[in-house]
Parts: C-alpha cells; sequence; structure tokens
C-alpha cells in the first residue's frame, strides 16, 4: 500500500517565532523539518508538497533540502481554471490535493499537514491542522504517524485525549510511541496500554 504525505510549509514548518530566514523571508525551523522527515522515515510514505513555496523552484528546493525529496507537487487549480473555488469557500487546496490523487491511484493512504482548513468535507478524516502559533508539534507529528500506519483519526484522537487524563494530565503533549508493527502505545510509570487495547476496552476505561 502506498502512502503519502501532503505538506503545507507556513505553519507546519516554521511559526511566528522561527527565527531562520531564506531570501529574505521567514525559513525553515530544523526541529521541524526534521519531525516531518522522520513521520516519512518511520512510515515509509512519499511527500507531495501543496504549499505555495512550490510555485517556485526555489521553495521546492528548500523544502526538499530541510525534509526529504518529493515525489511531486499539486497542480495550481486556479491556474489552470479547471476549478471554480476559492480558498475563502474552504476548497481551493483540498481541490488541488483531490486533482493529484486522482493522477495517482496507486496511493491509497494518505495525510494533510496544513495550518489552513481549506479541504474537501471527505478530506477531514486525513487532515491534521497545525497553527501558525507553534507550527506542527510532536503531537501531530504523533497523529500523523498513526493515521498512515493505517489508524483513523476518530481513534486517535479518542485515545489521545484518554492519554492526556493520565498521570494527573502531566503530558499536555501527547507523547505517543509505536511498536515495531505500527501499533500506537501509551507508556507511563510502568504501565502500557495500545490503541488496541485501548479501543477494546474504551467503555470501561473512560468511564472509570
Amino acid at each position: 500500500m502506498k502512502k503519502v504525505l501532503f505538506l503545507d510549509a507556513d505553519g507546519v514548518l516554521n511559526c511566528q517565532t522561527t527565527m531562520q530566514r531564506h531570501r529574505g523571508a521567514i525559513g525553515i525551523d530544523p526541529y521541524m523539518a526534521f519531525m516531518v522527515g522522520k513521520i516519512l522515515l518511520d512510515t515509509g510514505a512519499d511527500m507531495v508538497i501543496s504549499s505555495s513555496w512550490r510555485h517556485t523552484q526555489d521553495g521546492i528546493d528548500e523544502i526538499e533540502r530541510q525534509v526529504a525529496k518529493s515525489v511531486g507537487i499539486t497542480p495550481s487549480i486556479n491556474a489552470t481554471g479547471e476549478y471554480k473555488y476559492s480558498r475563502a469557500e474552504l476548497c481551493e487546496r483540498g481541490q488541488e490535493i483531490k486533482a493529484w490523487l486522482d493522477a495517482h491511484p496507486e496511493y491509497s493512504r494518505y495525510a494533510i499537514l496544513d495550518d489552513e482548513n481549506d479541504m474537501l468535507p471527505e478530506q477531514q478524516e486525513h487532515f491534521f491542522k497545525t497553527s501558525w502559533m507553534t507550527g506542527i508539534t510532536e503531537e501531530v507529528a504523533a497523529m500523523v504517524t498513526g493515521h498512515l500506519y493505517g489508524y483513523s483519526k476518530a481513534a486517535l484522537e479518542r485515545f489521545a485525549g484518554w492519554m492526556r487524563t493520565r498521570d494527573g494530565g502531566a503530558y499536555a503533549e501527547l507523547k505517543m510511541r509505536f511498536y515495531m508493527d505500527g501499533e500506537p502505545y501509551y507508556a507511563s510509570q510502568g504501565a502500557e496500554m495500545s490503541l488496541g487495547e485501548f479501543l477494546r476496552r474504551e467503555k470501561e476505561l473512560t468511564n472509570a
């Protein structure tokens, strides 16, 4: 099964406090680039650049230099006139991603990293929102990793919500780990809980 990650840059690979600069503008945070690169390495997913940085070769080159080699970029729908939507209608980038997926049916699983939700309704379960305030976080990276391993966004969100209640709420940011087979798990103070076990015992655990 081929997997692909659609990657935005601003608000994912950088944030309002990023100090790095590229061509006089805000650049890419090395640790955020590392987190995205680790998602790709851990899951075997390919990367497609959906960011507006794809409109220049220099922007593409910089993302690939900092993160990983891409397998392509999404088309510019407005430029072709193929669709008559705008970002204000919450679908431009979603339409561009749909067009790329339609042209590449060999990819059967995907995730989207973006700080703006202009995705199509059917893409919401594959969309992971970051923030210009923080860029990608370890929690978001863990959720994307789990999703690309094959777990639903809804199940991962419920698991993450339950984990945040452990240890007196000490884990404000999810520290999800993964077994060799890709199953997410949570471990703390000698106790361990896998996502599979959580789903089997969800009613018992969440009502406790």
